[in-house]
Parts: structure tokens; C-alpha cells; sequence
């Protein structure tokens, strides 16, 4: 385990076994940053479980994954963040590391803050939905008017049954009232006819107002017919109007319902500890201290790495300059004799061509004196058995 937090502290283990003293400082660095890592890891398993609502094996997964990334992350940090020779210096260096790391403890610290006020949240979570479904019951309700439509439905069946109403009703329509005003004229002249004593006219008036009393009630009782088929018809469309918006409502409201109570993600309960914090003081301060603890956690690898810069060099630091400077000495020497090495088997190739154009040179001077020669002697063979 020591040598795995050594490692994780970014420090050279062979320079560090010659100085033993200092084995227990980068364990305790290499502590801190598998602290944060884990942390980091805790806080990914239950972003996503809060955003998504994943499974355990999607979150662990995904904990494992943030966790491994961050713990790469601050070894980097603090690993790359060696000691310069001035205060300054040492301090622009780890400003840049340090806002870094400031940003992940903020993004880390979140979902961890989210669960520690889990209750305070599910509780300002619920009277915020209870809100937004009132609000949204009150629209639909609004936009449907269900008791407009049950009063239509509540007047059409009472035109219908109010029956000391049906003289009036049916009198108020124009065949009925064409008819009425014949059937009173009839009667009146029956009336002038009994005061002038004409019996013959008051009896063809007495036939004829039996006609139009006739003729009365037909058109009356055709009427009355007419009106409560009206009637009726009235009392179905606006029941069955009635029954839709009943129908769309209830839908619309437990679409609502059901929209308002899923989202409980990672935003609204962002959202709902942010209105938390402004209700209440005592959630505001302690959200406070628990953002800035958790925060500083994730900060303190950089801030120890930097704290580890000020003062004297430690015995580790002294010989890890020395050792560092070993190794660029060492690679210098090695480029150098690499270098020679290169320049001798350049002029080692140099010599052998050289070599090669001189023996080329003298078999072909060779070559040439034997042509000489064998021609010399054909022209002395010619000479002896000439002519």
C-alpha cells in the first residue's frame, strides 16, 4: 500500500529510499489524492443516479471511471509542480493547478452537498410540485370550463321538463302564433255575429273556430314535438361535449401530474436547494460549510504540494536535484558518446569507400597492363611468321 500512495504522490521512490525520512510525508500526499479520487468517484455514482436514476452497476461503473480519471488528474497536478527558487514563482505556478482543482472540488462537492440535504430537498421538492400542479390544474380547469357545459346540459333538460313553461314556450314560436291569431279573429267575428242576431254566421263561425281550435292544437302539439327533439339533440351534443372535455382534462391532468413528479433530476434539486438557501438562513450557512469543506478537500493536493515549497529544501528535494541533474549529465554523456559512436561509423564508412575506389583504381591499372600485354604479343607472333 505505501509504495501505491508513493506513487500516487508523484515522488521518485529510488531517490526517495535514500532519504527515509521523508517516506512518510509523500504516503500522506499520495493519501490525499487517493482521498479526493474516491471522493470524486462517490460524487459521479450519485450524479448520474440523481440525473438518470441509473442502476447501482451504471453508477459504480461510472464512479470507478470519474474516480480514476481525477486521481490521474491530481497525480498530474502534483507530480508536474516542482520547487522553483523564488516564493513568486512557486506561487504562478500553482495558481493556474489550484483553480483547477478548485473547479473539480466545486463540480465534486454538488452531488455530495445534494445528498447530505437529501430530506430538506425531497420536502421543498414536493411543495414546489404541489404548486406547479395546482397552478397547472387551475389552466386546465380554466381552458375546459366543465361547469359551463354541465349548466348547458342542466338548462336543456329543464326547457325540456319545466312543463308550466310549455304554453309559453310554444306560444312564443310563429306557426303557433300564426294560428293563435286566426283561431281570436275567428272568435271575435262569432261574437259580432251573435250581437247582429245572423244565427247563420254564427254557426259557419262556430264550425270555423272549431277548425282553427283543430288546426291550434296540431300546430301547438307539432311544435311542442319539434322543441323537445330540439331539445333533446341539445341535450346530447352538449352532454357528449361535456364528456369530452371531462375526458381531455383528466388526461391533460395526469399528464401534467405525471411530467411534474418525474422531474426530480439533478437540476431541480440544484433548483430546490438554491430556493432552500434563500428561505432559510440555517440551510444557507450550513450548505456553506459543507460546500467549503468538501471543496478544500479536493483542493488539498495542490495546496500541500505548494505548501511542501515554502521554506528550506527538504533532504528528498536536495537529492532529487541532485539525482535529476545525475540524469541529465548521464543523458548528455550518453547523446555525446552516441554522437561519437555515429561521427566514427561515419568515418569508418568514409575509409572503406575510399578503400574501395583505391582497389577499384588498381585492378583496373592491372587489368589494363594485361591488355598491353597480350596485344604486344599478338604483334610480335605477326612479325615472326609475316611475309
Amino acid at each position: 500500500m505505501g509504495r501505491f500512495l508513493i506513487w500516487l504522490s508523484g515522488a521518485n521512490r529510488e531517490v526517495l529510499a535514500k532519504t527515509p525520512g521523508e517516506v512518510g510525508k509523500y504516503e500522506g500526499l499520495g493519501g490525499v489524492v487517493l482521498t479526493t479520487a474516491s471522493m470524486a468517484a462517490l460524487s459521479a455514482g450519485l450524479a448520474i443516479n440523481l440525473a438518470l436514476q441509473a442502476s447501482i452497476v451504471v453508477c459504480v461503473l461510472v464512479g470507478l471511471f470519474w474516480g480514476l480519471a481525477i486521481l490521474n488528474l491530481d497525480r498530474w497536478l502534483i507530480s508536474a509542480f516542482p520547487r522553483r527558487d523564488a516564493l513568486w514563482k512557486n506561487f504562478l505556478q500553482a495558481l493556474p493547478r489550484f483553480l483547477m482543482a478548485l473547479l473539480i472540488g466545486v463540480v465534486v462537492s454538488t452531488p455530495l452537498v445534494l445528498r447530505v440535504f437529501n430530506n430538506e430537498i425531497n420536502d421543498q421538492l414536493r411543495d414546489t410540485q404541489n404548486r406547479k400542479l395546482t397552478a397547472a390544474a387551475q389552466r386546465i380547469v380554466a381552458a375546459h370550463d366543465i361547469p359551463k357545459w354541465e349548466q348547458k346540459v342542466a338548462d336543456d333538460t329543464a326547457a325540456i321538463n319545466a312543463r308550466s313553461q310549455a304554453d309559453k314556450i310554444v306560444k312564443d314560436q310563429r306557426a303557433v302564433r300564426d294560428a293563435g291569431r286566426q283561431l281570436e279573429a275567428a272568435r271575435r267575428e262569432r261574437k259580432q255575429a251573435l250581437n247582429s242576431g245572423d244565427t247563420s254566421e254564427v254557426t259557419r263561425l262556430e264550425t270555423l273556430i272549431r277548425v282553427r281550435e283543430e288546426q291550434y292544437g296540431r300546430t301547438a302539439r307539432s311544435e311542442v314535438a319539434r322543441l323537445n327533439k330540439l331539445g333533446k339533440q341539445n341535450i346530447a351534443h352538449d352532454t357528449a361535449e361535456l364528456q369530452r372535455h371531462q375526458r381531455e382534462q383528466k388526461a391533460e391532468l395526469a399528464a401534467s401530474r405525471e411530467a411534474i413528479e418525474k422531474n426530480q433530476g439533478l437540476l431541480e434539486r440544484i433548483r430546490a436547494l438554491g430556493d432552500l438557501r434563500a428561505e432559510r438562513g440555517d440551510v444557507q450557512a450550513a450548505y456553506l460549510v459543507l460546500w467549503a469543506f468538501i471543496t478544500l478537500i479536493e483542493v488539498l493536493p495542490v495546496l500541500l504540494k505548494f505548501l511542501m515549497t515554502l521554506g528550506a529544501p527538504s533532504p528528498y528535494e536536495v537529492a532529487l536535484v541532485s539525482y535529476n541533474r545525475d540524469q541529465i549529465k548521464s543523458a548528455e554523456q550518453h547523446i555525446e558518446h552516441q554522437s561519437k559512436a555515429r561521427e566514427e561509423e561515419l568515418a569508418a564508412r568514409a575509409r572503406l569507400r575510399t578503400k574501395q575506389t583505391e582497389m577499384s583504381a588498381e585492378l583496373g591499372e592491372q587489368e589494363l597492363r594485361r591488355r598491353l600485354d597480350r596485344a604486344n604479343q599478338r604483334s610480335s607472333g605477326s612479325a615472326l611468321f609475316g611475309p
